[in-house]
């Protein structure tokens, strides 16, 4: 019985070297191997150790088991007791095997993607990535925000030709897809719009696509503000902001979440950054934000592309915020006008949001929209967008 049991101990152990021996690891022997593409990598590396240290302490557990057995009572009761822990042990293991397995999936086409993008930036060129096997799923965007990534949320509705513009902006930008994974979140189902966003982004891999269905109680809301059709559309857009929020915090578990919109062009060093922000905003509870905009920009007012400053006006148009704000406004977001409500003194808290001397971001948003333009030809037009592109890590 005793030899039993020790039959078992070692098949399962054989069990644990073959698991291992077949999880999959990417190769290092790229020629160029790009700034971009490290950051995937670590994250690979980082999945194997995980799984490295489940096989270690499983073979300690095995060891264990062996020496229990050789001292323990060969009795019935007690190897069927062993060999059910042993069998769970086994299946523990292999669960964990079929998810590290699809985390490389995942990281493998993202370190694809960051190696195949070019490595210096192009203003003439727009670096859309290619196909990849895998598209963005709700589990992508998970597993990337357990990793630290922060989301770039691209609010849409029915204006294709600013998406597009939007979105060749955005790759023109350097990005590390494992870092800053985006998200297009459409306000319903205009045809056009969908077609091209499951076209050019969804089915290539480079973008998440989901929808915000529009409130039925949403025109009764509207009644409160006049009641007309730009009042509708302003609660439809505080309602829809309201919905990427509670799903790239609360669903996908994003600690942080940068908020662009289809008539917005972004500079070369956008992403850049934002990613050396995110730690201040993180750290600094004087801090409620950090916004790409300077709504003082203008070309003659503005000189030094390394300068940001703090500002207790909350400027909008391409900016970050944190779970920790989240949490505070998830049970009271606003019911319309959600720019101003971030402005209001009991929102803001006396605390300060972080915005460049020259912007990292232009609204071209001329036509269409709830605005109609306004205040496009008089001010947003003539605001500078940054064409320098600045190592903010330094």
């Amino acid at each position: 019985r005793g030899g039993r049991l020790l039959v078992l101990v070692s098949s399962a152990f054989l069990v644990l070297i073959f698991t291992c021996s077949q999880l999959v690891i990417l190769g290092n022997d790229c020629r160029l191997e790009r700034e971009r593409a490290v950051h995937a990598e670590d994250l690979l590396l980082q999945s194997q150790s995980s799984f490295e240290q489940t096989r270690q302490a499983l073979e300690k557990q095995v060891e264990e088991l062996k020496s229990q057995a050789s001292g323990a009572p060969d009795g019935p009761e007690f190897q069927l007791r062993e060999v059910t822990r042993l069998r769970q042990e086994v299946q523990r293991l292999k669960a964990e095997d079929a998810e590290l397995r699809k985390e490389n999936a995942l990281l493998k086409d993202l370190k694809a993607k960051a190696e195949t993008s070019p490595q210096e930036h192009d203003p003439k060129v727009i670096d859309r990535l290619p196909a990849v096997s895998t598209e963005i799923t709700e589990d992508t965007l998970r597993m990337l925000a357990s990793k630290g990534a922060i989301g770039v949320a691209i609010i849409t509705c029915k204006r294709p030709k600013y998406l597009t513009r939007a979105m060749d902006s955005i790759f023109r930008a350097p990005r590390d897809p494992s870092m800053f994974p985006l998200v297009i979140s459409q306000d319903a189902n205009d045809a056009p719009m969908r077609e091209l966003v499951q076209k050019n982004y969804v089915k290539t891999g480079q973008a998440f696509h989901m929808h915000h269905e529009h409130d039925p109680n949403a025109k009764a809301v509207a009644a409160k503000f006049g009641g007309s059709k730009q009042a509708m559309g302003y609660v439809l857009i505080a309602q829809h902001f309201g919905f990427v929020m509670k799903r790239m915090f609360d669903e996908f578990g994003f600690e942080a979440v940068i908020f662009l919109e289809e008539d917005l062009e972004v500079s070369p060093d956008f992403f850049s950054y934002f990613e050396a922000m995110k730690p201040i905003l993180r750290n600094d509870k004087d801090l409620f934000c950090v916004s790409a905009w300077n709504d003082n920009g203008y070309q003659n007012l503005v000189l030094d592309p390394k300068a940001a400053f703090r500002t207790d006006f909350f400027p909008g148009l391409g900016w970050m915020m944190d779970k920790d704000l989240w949490d505070e406004l998830r049970n009271h977001w606003a019911v319309a006008y959600w720019d101003e409500y971030m402005r209001r003194p009991d929102i803001r808290k006396h605390r300060h949001c972080i915005r460049p001397e020259i912007s990292r971001s232009f609204t071209f948003g001329e036509e269409g929209g709830v605005s109609g333009g306004q205040f496009f030809k008089g001010h947003l037009g003539k605001i500078k967008l940054n064409d320098v592109m600045v190592d903010w890590s330094k």
